[in-house]
């Protein structure tokens, strides 16, 4: 009886050293994760503000665009008119 109770006690403790090794490794994986996640957010961050700045460079663009299309449409115009006149 003496050896099935030390077997018994042999199991459990092979038992918790496996549970501890996979809680251990279930942590470190969860840390991990935890850092990607962190590494992830800082880059959303970075890009988004990157996206802002793109955004107003390209609004800026656009207006330039108009304001010289605009111009040219009155050279053209201009032009137009001094073709006519000659």
């Amino acid at each position: 009886m003496k050896g099935g109770h030390l077997e018994r006690v042999e199991d459990a403790r092979c038992d918790l050293v496996v549970s501890q090794d996979a809680h251990d490794s279930t942590v470190e994986e969860l840390e991990a994760t935890l850092q990607e996640l962190d590494d992830l957010q800082h880059s959303v961050c970075e890009l988004t503000s990157d996206n802002e700045k793109l955004t107003d460079e390209r609004t800026i663009l656009l207006e330039s665009l108009c304001t010289q299309t605009e111009k040219l449409e009155h050279a053209r115009l201009q032009v137009s008119q001094l073709t006519i006149a000659v």
